[in-house]
């Protein structure tokens, strides 16, 4: 017995802790930091728009009191281009943005949080100003009612 004893006490004085390296590497960490300014805008307005029931509808803003609209639309008062400050329209136009996830696009929602519209904004620099404008897509599903969302305008110098 004091063989195995001595026999198992010899094995384990032999073992030592194994530590296994699974992997190694090396993390590159960066950051790119933009500095932004604050402009001022005049809003966009599509208007009131007079759409035949349940059908889907388009509103384009072009400028200054001009605008298309789909055959669904019957009539459109008063819609206006929106107009933004900056402090250097010579940017390039990918300078212009929309701060999300969803490039230049904006959704209007109802109260409830359901989407009853977007809109796909266009921003045009004419100094001393970027001119805003866009096209409003009206789901057939959307019911009468006043909306309005808002979206913060990054321009990148």
């Amino acid at each position: 017995m004091r063989k195995y004893f001595l026999t198992c006490a010899i094995a384990l004085l032999a073992t030592g802790n194994v530590n296994a390296t699974t992997g190694e590497g090396q993390l590159q960490i960066s950051a790119t930091i933009s500095r932004t300014n604050t402009v001022s805008c005049d809003p966009l307005n599509f208007g009131t728009i007079y759409i035949k029931n349940g059908e889907y509808g388009t509103v384009t803003v072009t400028g200054p009191d001009m605008y298309t609209a789909s055959d669904s639309v019957i009539k459109v008062v008063g819609a206006t281009h929106g107009s933004c400050s900056a402090f250097n329209t010579d940017l390039p136009i990918e300078n212009i943005m929309i701060a999300g996830d969803n490039g230049n696009i904006v959704t209007f929602k109802d109260a409830s949080g359901n989407a009853v519209a977007d809109a796909a904004l266009t921003f045009l620099p004419t100094p001393p100003a970027v001119e805003v404008t866009g096209e409003l897509n009206i789901y057939d599903t959307t019911p009468s009612g006043a909306y309005q969302t808002t979206a913060t305008i990054l321009i990148v110098q």
